[in-house]
């Protein structure tokens, strides 16, 4: 797979693209990478030009040291400039989790460039995440221990609470494609994001809007979800249950936004 440097505000962000047919952007969330987005998104290459990369302090793009550089404004200039770099003025965009408050953002900021939105598993609004301070917790764990070490412990929970043992070390690899410093800090940065200010704001979104959410998930609340589908006009909202489906299967996100994008093409 090819891959392409992505010059944006002194960064160098690695990106990569898939697939024919319109454009469809994608950014990842909080401590994933483009790797799991190319697996989510599969599906969609035979329909879609795919263009997926690593979000500022992830994986090989640029790490970010400085808390400034975490800032939600700045990240949405990552996708117009990944957009820019691809040559593409307009574009279905997404995202999951913290690359959905991205790609709202961006939608926020350049209507005009965003011909459909998707938003998956949403995290963060117009109040704190009410998980805010486990994911603070997060980022020290692993500045104190040290990404791989806080990857190993992490798979360990993740047995604990009955996930299969391959998807436990999935995301143990993900975990261990960061760096230490970069990813705590965009852990404690990111937990203090406030994506708008009023859900009035989001009156102003009239491309189509697909919002994927799951029940049970304290991170990513389905109440916030609900909040955004009665805020944005005409948004559909698919809540996926049960959230194993969704968690332990990472191509069902491919297969939802198939299935939307398909019907607005």
């Amino acid at each position: 797979m090819k891959t392409h440097s992505v010059y944006s505000d002194g960064l160098t962000l690695v990106a990569e693209e898939f697939g024919a047919g319109p454009p469809f952007i994608f950014a990842h969330g909080l401590t994933a990478n483009r790797a799991h987005s190319r697996r989510q998104l599969a599906s969609l290459a035979d329909q879609r030009r795919v263009v997926i990369y690593d979000q500022r302090g992830h994986a090989e793009s640029s790490p970010a040291n400085d808390p400034a550089y975490y800032q939600l404004d700045r990240m949405a200039g990552d996708m117009a400039a990944v957009m820019d770099h691809f040559g593409i003025e307009q574009a279905a965009v997404g995202g999951e989790s913290m690359g959905a408050a991205t790609s709202l953002r961006f939608a926020l900021k350049w209507p005009n460039r965003v011909s459909a939105l998707v938003l998956c598993l949403p995290a963060l609004g117009d109040t704190l995440n009410p998980a805010h301070q486990t994911i603070k917790d997060i980022a020290s764990a692993i500045a104190e221990k040290g990404m791989r070490t806080f990857a190993a412990d992490n798979q360990q929970v993740m047995l604990a609470n009955g996930n299969s043992p391959e998807h436990a070390a999935y995301w143990t690899s993900v975990l261990c494609s960061h760096q230490t410093e970069s990813m705590a800090l965009a852990c404690r940065a990111v937990a203090d994001w406030i994506v708008f200010d009023s859900i009035a704001e989001l009156a102003m979104l009239h491309m189509p809007v697909f919002i994927i959410a799951i029940d049970d998930d304290p991170v990513h609340p389905l109440g916030l979800a609900q909040h955004l589908q009665a805020g944005i006009p005409h948004a559909i909202l698919t809540v996926v249950k049960p959230s194993s489906d969704y968690l332990e299967r990472p191509e069902t996100v491919g297969e939802l936004c198939r299935d939307f994008l398909d019907r607005i093409m």
